[in-house]
């Protein structure tokens, strides 16, 4: 006889489906019931990976409008020698963001240039990134972008995600990246 203890079909269906109901009672749901979070800022029982006052601190919801800051200082930039495709071009991730979803696995950000979606993922600590390709002429572009949400520590009731963008380009869509650049990201929220 070995020693593993083995798990028969019986117990199996029991242990799927307990797991299950545990998943069903801790999802995030809005006020009508359905497991999917309120759209927009309003899902501030949904938005707050590690609700108010937290034992990770109080990382600030996402949900709702950043005013984006892309580029500020640049570095490690492969340049890219393509005709019509200059460093502005690259520029799309300044400006008005809009982060919706639902936190903490099914976010995602689109910025007032195009409707591109970056899909995105946060955990408890604060981390969160975003990631998306965008046709841009005759170019792919690779996008990632995220950093760390927190509260300002001299600015009253300021939210700020402050990290890192990369764009890599894929010249001649044979999905590889021809050149890149990288770029710090700064957000600050809209409207706390």
């Amino acid at each position: 006889m070995s020693g593993t203890p083995s798990i028969g079909p019986r117990s199996a269906w029991r242990f799927g489906l307990l797991l299950s109901a545990l998943l069903a009672t801790s999802s995030c749901k809005g006020d009508d019931g359905d497991s999917a979070a309120p759209a927009g800022a309003s899902g501030d029982d949904c938005s707050d990976v590690d609700g108010p006052g937290g034992d990770t601190g109080n990382v600030p919801a996402v949900l709702g409008s950043w005013n984006v800051s892309f580029g500020e200082e640049r570095y490690n930039a492969v340049e890219c020698d393509y005709e019509g495709l200059s460093a502005d071009d690259l520029e799309f991730l300044d400006g008005a963001m809009v982060i919706d979803g639902r936190v903490p696995d099914t976010l995602y950000a689109e910025f007032r240039v195009d409707d591109t979606r970056y899909w995105g993922l946060q955990d408890s600590l604060g981390g969160i990134v975003f990631t998306g390709q965008r046709d841009y002429r005759e170019y792919t572009l690779h996008v990632t972008f995220g950093g760390h949400v927190f509260e300002h520590p001299v600015v009253e009731n300021q939210y700020e995600i402050r990290g890192f963008a990369y764009i890599g380009v894929d010249g001649d869509r044979n999905n590889t990246i021809d050149c890149w650049t990288q770029a710090t990201f700064r957000a600050i929220k809209a409207g706390n």
